[in-house]
């Protein structure tokens, strides 16, 4: 999992594709601490801990900035995810789904040429879930080496644990760079593949473009992510659950429109109820030597499929939300969890008690700097919701998601900690979680907007929310 001096031959500039030189120590045979530095640019990349660190963070932009800091927190718990609750909630493809695209890859056509190692890249490694599923399918006595990149370091890091059990690990080479610029020449790899993020990525064409560019001619590229499959009928709970996991992502289908110019044996295939397969290949492995511009806005609006469950960051208007927040009176929601509320609903002294325990004495500034010795208000309402999720307390569960929401936690960020509480509460958790979610946005929007008119004329105050939360889920 460490760089070599001879993999340095390989890597590539990502801002011009010129050729690196690594200063810095090598430590039996890996690169050390140092910089890998650009013999055309001059541009000096840093190599931390063994890692080539590939990406410059002012050039992460769009929805990859947002998502960056969501991988990097969740690393420990994503593959926990994967592995246990989306595999419950698309039953019966419980265990298939990895099997089925790795198929895709064609691994057993692989066979040695030119007396060099061959080599497979996975962009968006993530944890390194497939990299075992890689080995297992590479037919025996393969000289193979088995390349993965990521933006997140959260992620590389996670990955990196794993592979301390990975028993030919040395064969393994780990970035940190960015999938809309690679950092290798053309025709590079022998395999590429991607699973799980390019619908979130801020231009999928370039990334699609960057995958082909890196693949030798003919070979399989194969992309994976989110859409439920039309051939399935799907339930309540099938549409709770992908819609959380897709609250980023305004049109959650396969790509196939970005794929580069040139293309052939474009395919779909669904391989699970909530995930698709694309494959393609090059015939010379180079790509498209600019991405094509993208289809009209309309023509994409056009293969969009309905939206039969409510999106939670599509309930409240940015604008809505703002005025959630201007509404907020800290004061008078004080007054309401310390007197009111248990004094007009006694089963809330018990939580109010408990979370008071838990959370006590003044709370820092989100923006003060670390480290804090206490946890922020808007950490606390997360850790809360965190907490709520995973009993059936539906009132209280509802009264901090408003909380949390009317101090700028993000409707899409209390889906995803919702998410994550299923893994450790239950599917059925994280089912009526997200149903609490989306009741106290619905509740907000009338409040706000009793007419439906979309004109705000209501007062979104805590009195009013509160009173309202209770007679939703408490009447």
């Amino acid at each position: 999992m460490y760089l070599t001096e001879a993999d340095v031959g390989l890597v590539r500039c990502p801002r011009c594709l010129g050729g690196l030189r690594f200063d810095g120590p090598v430590e039996r045979g890996a690169l050390g601490r140092g910089t890998l530095a650009c013999v055309a640019c001059g541009h000096r990349w840093p190599v931390r801990d063994g890692l080539p660190h590939l990406v410059e963070d002012a050039r992460v932009v769009g929805s990859d900035r947002f998502l960056r800091p969501i991988y990097d927190l969740i690393a420990p718990f994503h593959d926990a995810a994967v592995e246990i609750v989306l595999p419950l909630v698309q039953f019966p493809d419980a265990g298939a789904t990895r099997d089925r695209y790795i198929a895709r890859l064609e691994l057993d056509g692989l066979a040695s040429r030119d007396g060099r190692p061959l080599r497979i890249l996975e962009v968006g490694v993530g944890g390194g879930a497939n990299l075992s599923l890689i080995e297992a399918a590479l037919p025996p006595d393969l000289d193979v080496e088995l390349w993965g990149v990521d933006l997140s370091l959260g992620m590389i890091r996670q990955c990196r644990r794993r592979l301390a059990w990975f028993p030919t690990r040395n064969r393994v080479r780990l970035m940190l760079a960015d999938a809309h610029m690679l950092p290798f020449g053309p025709a590079t790899f022998d395999r590429v593949f991607h699973v799980g993020g390019i619908n979130g990525y801020r231009d999928v064409v370039r990334g699609l473009a960057e995958m082909a560019r890196v693949a030798r001619g003919g070979t399989p590229i194969v992309v994976v992510d989110e859409a439920l499959d039309p051939g399935r009928a799907h339930g309540f709970l099938h549409w709770l659950a992908f819609r959380a996991i897709t609250f980023w992502d305004d049109d959650p289908r396969a790509p196939v429109d970005e794929v580069p110019v040139g293309a052939r044996d474009v395919a779909v295939t669904p391989v699970s109820r909530f995930y698709y397969c694309l494959r393609f290949r090059m015939p010379d492995g180079t790509g498209a030597a600019e991405p094509p511009p993208r289809a009209p806005v309309a023509a994409r609006a056009a293969t969009r499929g309905k939206q039969i469950m409510p999106k939670v960051t599509d309930i409240l208007t940015p604008v809505e939300l703002a005025q959630v927040v201007s509404d907020y009176d800290v004061d008078v929601m004080d007054g309401i969890l310390a007197g009111t509320l248990p004094a007009e609903y006694p089963p809330s002294k018990g939580w109010i008690q408990a979370i008071s325990d838990a959370f006590y004495g003044p709370l820092p500034d989100d923006t003060d700097p670390p480290p804090r010795e206490q946890l922020s208000l808007r950490d606390r309402e997360r850790c809360t919701i965190a907490l709520l999720a995973t009993t059936s307390l539906e009132f209280e569960l509802a009264l901090h998601v408003y909380v949390a929401l009317a101090n700028e936690v993000t409707p899409g960020e209390i889906a995803h900690i919702l998410m994550l509480a299923g893994i450790y509460g239950g599917i059925e958790r994280f089912a009526s979680g997200l149903d609490v979610e989306i009741g106290v946005l619905s509740t907000l929007k009338k409040i706000l907007d009793p007419n439906g008119t979309g004109t705000i004329t209501g007062t979104a105050d805590p009195v009013t929310v509160v009173g309202r939360l209770r007679a939703r889920y408490d009447g």
